[in-house]
């Protein structure tokens, strides 16, 4: 009897923080249902790294400013959709980009979402 394996979500961490991006990518590869297809501290290489892995997710930190908020604006313009998870590695906050809202979210609850083992999030609650 075959075992299905859950579909995993591709993630693709872009943060100039060597820590940051290396944590994000252990604690996301612990799930089971999540592959990091890339960890990248260079974002000027953003964009072809994208075309490369065709993520379903996209982490960036808030720190990288200005940077961060081009890339957002690529990452919006592509199909199929990335979701967009944005990490304060100043407070340690985690928001996910709904629309044009920054939404918080817990870490474990962002990872149980994006999982597949969380409730949808409606009004910015799972």
């Amino acid at each position: 009897m075959k075992v299905k394996r859950p579909v995993a979500h591709r993630f693709l961490v872009l943060c100039r923080r060597s820590l940051l991006a290396q944590g994000m990518a252990y604690l996301l590869a612990a799930e089971p249902a999540l592959e990091v297809a890339a960890a990248d501290l260079e974002q000027e290489n953003a964009e072809e790294r994208f075309r490369q892995v065709k993520p379903e997710v996209v982490v960036l930190d808030l720190r990288d400013g200005e940077e961060m908020e081009r890339l957002v604006g690529y990452f919006l313009s592509q199909s199929p959709l990335p979701k967009i998870v944005c990490l304060d590695s100043h407070t340690g906050a985690t928001s996910i980009l709904e629309g044009k809202t920054w939404v918080p979210a817990s870490l474990s609850e962002l990872l149980a979402t994006l999982a597949g083992n969380g409730k949808e999030r409606k009004g910015g609650r799972t």
